[in-house]
């Protein structure tokens, strides 16, 4: 669980080899969006659109 504040950035690292240690490193937050069943890992895209949509549903008012 988390929450996102205005200013936020997000940066999604790609499926094989995640973000570099470098920009980990720069990060205030790291956030892991869990994954059931048989699957290793989310397509980077998909793992976008599930911020982006809880950025969105965090940040309902004053959003136009």
């Amino acid at each position: 669980k988390t929450s996102f504040k205005s200013g936020d950035t997000i940066l999604i690292g790609n499926e094989a080899n995640g973000v570099s240690e470098q920009v980990l490193m720069l990060a205030d937050k790291l956030i892991i969006i869990p994954i059931y069943g048989r699957a290793e890992s989310i397509n980077a895209s998909v793992a976008g659109a599930v911020l982006m949509y809880e950025w969105r549903r965090n940040n309902k008012d004053g959003v136009k």
